[in-house]
């Protein structure tokens, strides 16, 4: 049964990790942008333009790090 409840477990934080991959890319970054294209001001189109992939790699190496601690 532990053995069981050890698979269970790998195959949940496995799927979870690739869940919150997706979420950063595919949710995250789009609201970004479409809250930074609302603002009125010009700042945070540039600063996003230079940092967005800086910012996905770091957060991607996050869940990264949370997962390999696992």
């Amino acid at each position: 049964m532990e053995e069981l409840k050890q698979k269970a477990k790998m195959l949940a934080l496995k799927h979870a990790e690739a869940v919150l991959k997706e979420v950063a890319v595919e949710l995250v970054f789009p609201a970004l942008k479409s809250v930074v294209a609302k603002s009125e001001t010009k700042i945070d189109d540039a600063v996003l333009m230079a940092m967005e992939e800086p910012l996905k790699q770091a957060l991607l190496s996050m869940i990264d790090g949370i997962y390999k601690e696992a």
